[in-house]
């Protein structure tokens, strides 16, 4: 029997307290996981930078010439669902 239990995000007050929604009945046992600030910035930060790298790599082939070989739009959208599936998405 799997169990499922609401998650909920908060920040903490400057008083310590945490305020929940009205639904999360008096008494509830409630826990208080502590999310590091970092982490969400960390992935964030590199997410952009291999974003920045991709750009960067583009304006590079640009920059020398490249032209990208000629190809139809039913060709693109076979390429795009062949890496759908590939990955599982």
């Amino acid at each position: 029997m799997t169990n499922t239990t609401p998650a909920y995000i908060f920040t903490v007050r400057s008083d310590h307290t945490v305020v929940l929604p009205n639904d999360v009945p008096i008494g509830a046992r409630v826990a208080v996981v502590l999310v590091g600030p970092d982490d969400e910035k960390i992935v964030d930060k590199m997410r952009h930078a291999r974003f920045q790298k991709v750009l960067d790599a583009i304006k590079a082939a640009v920059d020398d010439g490249y032209k990208p070989p000629a190809i139809s739009d039913a060709e693109i959208d076979e390429r795009i669902e062949r890496a759908r599936h590939a990955h599982g998405s």
